[in-house]
């Protein structure tokens, strides 16, 4: 595989964009019933130090699967990798 090429599962979510917007809404609504259930039935009887770790470990993974959808909701047009762009120039 050459640097840049993607693997058949990228490139059927690229021709089914519908599907990938459906599915990582799907993520972002099951999340949010996980995580209420975690915050409201299963702390009962944990350690409180542990519980709250773990919330927050999982509360940054929703938070992480949140921002990646709202990033990659759009799809930008293809840039020219050829194209030249501006570079920064140091002045030693």
């Amino acid at each position: 595989m050459q640097s840049g090429e993607q693997i058949p599962l990228g490139r059927f979510f690229d021709r089914h964009p519908l599907l990938l917007r459906a599915l990582a809404i799907a993520a972002l609504v099951w999340g949010i019933g996980y995580l209420s259930w975690r915050v409201g039935w299963s702390g009962q009887g944990a350690n409180p130090v542990a519980f709250g770790m773990l919330l927050l470990t999982e509360i940054y993974g929703f938070w992480a699967l949140g921002t990646l959808t709202w990033f990659s909701w759009s799809n930008p047009a293809p840039r020219d990798p050829r194209a030249p762009g501006r570079r920064l120039r140091l002045h030693l």
